[in-house]
């Protein structure tokens, strides 16, 4: 077990030196996840819904929208008492300070900007932003949890700052931050902790954990459990992850098929502590953490399941698979149902169809880059195999032709500017042995361009070479024959999919009991032009057991109703102009039994709003 790492602020060169994310890979993944789509809303091209107000009042907000000069900087909200906390990512250039933003609002119509907690350089802050009450024999008080992630400048390093991990400040009085522990998790001795892209911590009796995403062990021992009962001092007591859980591999897959630990919350429930993660395409897991420093253990999984909840609705083929994508999840007040936010940015599927060789008439998916233009539909193309397109290639034989690319050695923007160089219609890339633990997985690529350029599994990447094989992960590629390249014939047709949307689960079985999708989000003449219409985040009021809230990126803020028999939307909000919604949060105020939501928006800041039947247009 890898030994605790405070990082010191010096080691940022070091620590871009050699790289470990799996955030953002060399290559420029980001892994099917939602970076590549942050900043779609506020004058982009891109646009938004039109603005609604139905059964929701606006009670109150803070622009920080001219403070932070650019769109995006806003990321995940947490709240306790008279203060809520609003969490600042990254700008584009890297060079604008994360952090977190302190809030005092204990007058909701008229909530301000106290403080400010600045990241490390090159450092910022996304999904982990919470506020621990905490009492133990070393610690009383309120700490904020939050987590790190790293933005590389395109130049390249020009400061200092100390990476991933966790960091822990005492905001017992939020107007006076002090940290007390900064930075810490797995991690390269005198370098850097491990990036962590979220962060839960909760007390249990009279010891203190947190729970972290370990960016760089995904899917393998990718939960890190900490005791900070002495936040000063916390210490690794636990990890597990998708490689101890054989039974959820076991399952379907859905498409993508990237086990990616998203996000953390941990309740006691039946008198036991219980961890309900988001695992990506491996879908919703519960894990029974009473007994640490013991190894968790597995209690139940979701499948995601054969065919695609809205297949019918979309018209899609009857065996058309689920997108998967857990993303975040909350259980209800009750603790009998917990509802799972699906996140998806990519409303196309485009799919292939192998038309010659030995797999003719083989079907499978691609996932198109984040800044090309999607895959078209095509006839009958021919493909040729270039390898990995890190060195300049031979020109492609016809303007028709695909050029077919294997991962690694050079980023995707290499490889996409050398293929369209080349004077190929368009690109894709297969999975490599190396680089993922999985090399099913399909990924999101950072690839700007003129021509489509797609990402697909391995074994769709074989099987256009025309290799026979039994266990793709196990084949060696063949190398470039400059005499006769391989590469069979293909079709492609993209297919609409809807964006993100929200499940109900059984909180003990783990069975599916409801599945509720904005309804611009299934348009197709919703996939272009209306910004991203895929769900976010969940909350779910801990006093009302039916009712939960959601921020839903372009689709605003929405209030809905749920049960065992299903999930009805009753209340929205977009304001003139459109939102970028991310975190959303319920709070009560101190002696009210009034609940307050708590909305950040990327592009503006915070939105303090409350349900209010009646209250806007029917």
């Amino acid at each position: 077990m890898a030994k605790l790492r405070l990082v010191s602020a010096v080691a940022l060169a070091l620590m871009l030196a050699f790289p470990t994310s799996i955030l953002a890979h060399d290559d420029g993944v980001i892994n099917g996840l939602e970076e590549g789509s942050y900043r779609h809303q506020h004058g982009e091209s891109d646009g938004h819904l039109p603005p609604v107000q139905r059964n929701v009042e606006v009670v109150g907000k803070v622009d920080l929208f001219t403070l932070l000069e650019r769109p995006g900087r806003v990321s995940d909200v947490a709240a306790f008492g008279n203060y809520a906390y609003l969490g600042a990512f990254y700008a584009d250039d890297c060079l604008e300070p994360g952090g977190v933003f302190v809030l005092d609002i204990s007058v909701p119509s008229a909530p301000r900007q106290v403080s400010f907690i600045p990241a490390d350089p090159y450092t910022y802050v996304g999904e982990g932003v919470q506020i621990l009450d905490m009492r133990t024999s070393a610690f009383t008080g309120q700490v904020l949890i939050h987590n790190n992630e790293t933005c590389v400048p395109a130049a390249g390093p020009t400061g200092a700052g100390t990476g991933g991990g966790t960091s822990m400040w005492d905001v017992t009085d939020p107007l006076n931050p002090k940290p007390l522990a900064l930075h810490f998790g797995e991690g390269v001795p005198g370098v850097a902790a491990h990036q962590s892209h979220s962060a839960f911590g909760w007390q249990q009796g009279e010891r203190a954990y947190v729970v972290q995403v370990d960016n760089d062990e995904f899917g393998v021992s990718d939960i890190d459990i900490w005791d900070i009962t002495n936040p000063s001092t916390p210490q690794l007591v636990a990890e597990t992850g998708l490689a101890d859980f054989p039974q959820i591999q076991e399952t379907p897959a859905p498409n993508g098929n990237s086990a990616f630990l998203h996000d953390m919350v941990v309740k006691q429930i039946n008198g036991r502590w219980i961890l309900l993660g988001s695992y990506w395409d491996g879908g919703y897991i519960q894990l029974d953490v009473t007994n640490l420093p013991a190894k968790p253990t597995l209690l139940g999984h979701t499948d995601f399941g054969a065919v695609e909840p809205f297949a019918a609705q979309l018209g899609l083929p009857s065996d058309w698979t689920p997108e998967g994508n857990a993303h975040q999840a909350e259980f209800s007040a009750k603790n009998d149902i917990f509802l799972g936010a699906d996140e998806d940015f990519g409303p196309y599927r485009p799919v292939g169809t192998i038309a010659t060789g030995r797999y003719a008439g083989d079907r499978f998916s691609a996932v198109d880059g984040n800044a090309v233009p999607p895959m078209p539909e095509m006839a009958e193309s021919p493909t040729r195999f270039v390898g990995s397109a890190c060195e300049p290639i031979a020109p492609a034989p016809s303007p028709n032709h695909v050029a077919i690319v294997e991962r690694g050695v050079c980023t995707f923007s290499i490889k996409l500017s050398i293929v369209s160089a080349a004077g190929y219609k368009a690109g894709l890339v297969f999975n490599d042995q190396a680089t993922d633990p999985n090399c099913e997985s399909t990924l999101f690529m950072l690839a700007v361009g003129t021509i489509p350029f797609a990402f697909v599994a391995r074994s769709a990447g074989l099987k256009l070479l025309g290799v026979e094989f039994t266990d793709p992960c196990a084949t060696a590629t063949p190398a470039v024959n400059p005499l006769n390249p391989l590469g069979e014939n293909l079709t492609f047709k993209p297919y609409f999919d809807g964006w993100g949307y929200l499940h109900a689960y059984d909180a003990v079985t783990m069975q599916p009991l409801a599945h509720w999708a904005l309804p611009e989000s299934l348009d197709p003449a919703r996939a272009r032009g209306s910004g991203d219409l895929s769900i976010h985040e969940v909350a779910t009021d801990h006093r009302k057991n039916n009712r939960a809230y959601v921020s839903h990126y372009s689709g605003g803020f929405r209030v809905l109703q749920f049960g065992r028999s299903g999930i009805k939307e009753i209340g929205a909000f977009i304001p003139e102009g459109g939102t970028n919604m991310w975190g959303v949060e319920v709070h009560y105020m101190p002696g009210s039994d009034e609940a307050f939501v708590l909305a950040s928006d990327r592009d503006a800041g915070l939105w303090i709003l409350r349900y209010a039947k009646g209250r806007g247009t029917p």
